[in-house]
């Protein structure tokens, strides 16, 4: 039972914060790490410069200055999302230790399509 698996209010990944919704996302240190690998592969690193730029994007669907993203860019942030949850909760349920290149290997290898048209 997953319930089992947290029993802390803490990150289980990181232990240093405790884990609201965006420290869930992008505020763990690992979560951050994550997502500039991610938006490096994307070849968007002027467009989402931070975790805040990121978290920006993905819950309000606009840059930090408030400009609508282009939809390529926000399926491709989505893609990304679905497999840091999914990463995420592996390594909780698990008990595995988070590993950024196993993370980046499993958005390329799940979403490649995806990322494969946008970084060209």
């Amino acid at each position: 039972m997953v319930l089992d698996k947290v029993t802390s209010p803490m990150c289980p990944l990181c232990g240093v914060a405790t884990e609201d919704l965006y420290h869930f996302v992008v505020g763990c240190s690992l979560k951050a790490d994550y997502w500039r690998e991610v938006v490096s592969l994307l070849s968007r690193q002027d467009l989402l410069p931070s975790s805040l730029a990121v978290w920006t994007a993905l819950t309000s669907f606009c840059s930090l200055d408030m400009v609508l993203l282009d939809e390529d860019v926000l399926v491709a942030l989505g893609a990304a999302f679905t497999t840091l949850w999914k990463y995420h909760w592996e390594s909780v349920i698990d008990v595995d230790p988070w590993i950024p290149s196993a993370a980046i290997n499993m958005v390329q290898h799940d979403h490649h399509l995806i990322f494969s048209s946008l970084s060209s």
